[in-house]
């Protein structure tokens, strides 16, 4: 009967205004997790880069550091070699290479 239909099509229209109504709010919800997904991922990328960045400066001050202790050793060597030039010391105590000469060393062929 065309009341029954009417019945029928209203009823319809009901649940179809319900699931429109329960997918908005799905929807809604899914782009509040996509909010603070992209604001973690945003936390994320900011903490690996400060992470990056201080392993960086740590690194160039570890290398300088480094570099300043082989130098500091290197200018200790060299006044200890001029110490030892000043002093006029005898041919002992002269470091290992000076005073050899050609053929020196040829008996142990």
């Amino acid at each position: 009967t065309p009341s029954d239909t009417l019945r029928t099509v209203v009823a319809e229209g009901r649940e179809l205004k319900q699931q429109i109504t329960d997918v908005m709010a799905q929807n809604s919800a899914v782009k509040q997790d996509n909010e603070a997904l992209k604001q973690r991922l945003a936390n994320i990328d900011q903490t690996v880069e400060q992470r990056l960045k201080n392993a960086q400066e740590q690194f160039k001050l570890d290398s300088q550091q480094q570099q300043q202790s082989v130098l500091d050793g290197l200018r200790k060597q060299m006044d200890e070699l001029t110490r030892l030039g000043q002093n006029g010391s005898s041919g002992s105590e002269l470091p290992i290479g000076l005073g050899v000469q050609q053929g020196d060393g040829q008996q142990f062929k």
